[in-house]
């Protein structure tokens, strides 16, 4: 059974749970298949800098390692701040939950989306009675899947048929303005006269 977020909002608590939305998942995917010239399937591989060593899909991977070149647990790893000090995990929403405050488009727009993510119901009735509650409106929460150093911003958006979690960080937009006031002075406009000419005559 998938594990459940329980949401907070007007004194109701709903418990959805969610998966995360792809392209693949919306629009399907393309697999290339390489073939020799015997239809025999080919396998992609890589070469080594030697030249001669071929490896397959799968038998590559990103190790961290300590000045010695040992392999380091990535478990012992922790996040420090400019003085060293230890910093604090941000928890998952399935520990904490998710409280809705109303927001705005703006709130909208200023988000960096990092991910989207679709609920699942298992009680239909409480299905509607959120989409009735959120229908047409705009949320903001603090949201993180996994506990982690850094945290993100969530954005709930619905409309009669489904709910949507967009799950980013909010930009920051530091905007120029001119302090110095220039006074622009045009001259005054001139009145042509009036021309008795008529272009008929050419």
């Amino acid at each position: 059974m998938a594990r459940t977020i329980k949401i907070s909002l007007n004194s109701k608590v709903f418990e959805p749970s969610i998966q995360a939305l792809s392209r693949e998942k919306l629009y399907g995917f393309i697999e290339e298949l390489v073939q020799d010239e015997h239809a025999k399937t080919c396998i992609v591989g890589a070469l080594l800098s030697d030249g001669q060593t071929l490896i397959g899909k799968g038998c590559t991977s990103l190790k961290t390692i300590d000045e010695r070149g040992e392999e380091v647990n990535k478990s012992s790893l922790k996040a420090v701040d400019i003085k060293g000090k230890s910093l604090p995990l941000v928890p998952s929403v399935f520990e904490t939950g998710i409280i809705l405050q109303a927001g705005s488009l703006d709130d909208l727009f200023d988000l960096e989306v990092d991910a989207v993510y679709d609920f699942n119901w298992e009680d239909e009735a409480m299905k509607k009675d959120f989409l009735k509650e959120t229908q047409g409106k705009v949320y903001t929460f603090e949201f993180n899947y996994r506990s982690d150093y850094e945290g993100m911003n969530g954005i709930l958006i619905s409309n009669e048929e489904g709910a949507f979690i967009l799950a980013g960080r909010t930009l920051q937009f530091d905007y120029l303005d001119n302090h110095i006031q220039t006074i622009i002075n045009l001259p005054d406009a001139v009145e042509e006269e009036e021309s008795d000419m008529d272009f008929a005559m050419f």
